[in-house]
């Protein structure tokens, strides 16, 4: 997987239906923006022009978002990434589950 990520600019996720995905915290650990659709949870840990872009479901809209992209300069989403990417550490995880349990 690592091999993947390293050699891409950007994730896409384009989904027309789903839930949720673990692709999105896991681009983040490679400190690579996405881009996805606005379906189930996926928009959920994407903030919009900050770790990614977010798209409406369907193709031209998806393109418009990707277009977008290509035309911003290199690593514009690298600070917002790192900083979200602190979200997703076992200790933030185990910290959260506990205070459920509570």
């Amino acid at each position: 997987m690592k091999y993947y990520f390293s050699a891409s600019d950007v994730v896409i996720q384009p989904y027309r239906n789903a839930t949720q995905s673990g692709i999105t915290p896991l681009s983040y650990f490679y400190h690579k923006p996405t881009i996805v659709t606005q379906v189930g949870g996926l928009a959920k840990f994407v903030k919009h022009g900050q770790t990614g872009l977010i798209a409406e479901p369907d193709v031209n809209a998806l393109c418009e978002q990707i277009e977008h992209f290509a035309e911003l300069p290199e690593n514009t989403f690298q600070e917002e990434i790192i900083a979200a990417k602190k979200n997703f550490t076992w200790d933030n995880i185990t910290q959260t589950i506990l205070k459920l349990c509570e």
